[in-house]
């Protein structure tokens, strides 16, 4: 590495990042609001999908999302436990991937208190009456008809899942005029953490 280059030092590029984070849970103009989340299908392929970030926690290096049970990546996730993120601020030309394993929470205490800490547009994404990627003939937003079937929106704990990341490892990636920078941050099975710059 050139000790010339002017950089942040790796502890403070560890708490940039979760407070970058952090803030994408409460503005929705954050970038890093809308991640990828890859997990592994059936066939033993990566397969990603853009999700919305609803919580971290920087102390237990957890990232949250939420989605419907029905989905197919809560039988991805049932299969294997492993999965990761992709964050990338195009405003600041920064990159995060996180890897680590996701935990399920449906019809639990966790779940019952996010549920009650969304809104009603939130929690309308939960009452399609069709699981998500149904094959169907025609164009269908595949929104309830609440009149006809009211109890739809008693049956959240059916449909609603809390996906909660135990965040193992970060890579750092940012690309700059003077010069592009990487460093990755591992935690160990005891929660020891290691700093370490890459070459980008």
């Amino acid at each position: 590495m050139n000790s010339s280059l002017i950089a942040p030092d790796l502890p403070e590029i560890l708490e940039d990042l979760w407070m970058r984070l952090a803030q994408a849970t409460t503005d929705p103009r954050e970038p890093f609001r809308l991640p990828a989340l890859c997990t592994i299908d059936q066939r033993g392929w990566p397969t990603s999908r853009t999700v919305v970030l609803q919580r971290t926690d920087s102390t237990a290096r957890t990232l949250e999302c939420h989605t419907d049970l029905r989905s197919e990546k809560v039988r991805e996730l049932e299969r294997d436990q492993r999965c990761s993120w992709l964050f990338h601020d195009p405003r600041v030309r920064l990159q995060l991937r996180a890897a680590g394993t996701i935990a399920l929470h449906q019809n639990d205490d966790l779940s019952e208190s996010r549920w009650h800490g969304l809104g009603d547009r939130g929690r309308g994404l939960y009452f399609a009456p069709r699981a998500p990627g149904t094959p169907g003939e025609r164009p269908d937003t595949n929104f309830p008809d609440l009149a006809a079937d009211p109890s739809i929106v008693a049956r959240w704990r059916e449909r609603f899942c809390v996906l909660v990341c135990q965040v193992e490892q970060i890579d750092w990636y940012h690309i700059r005029p003077e010069g592009h920078l990487r460093a990755r941050f591992t935690w160990s099975s005891t929660g020891e953490l290691a700093m370490t710059w890459l070459a980008p």
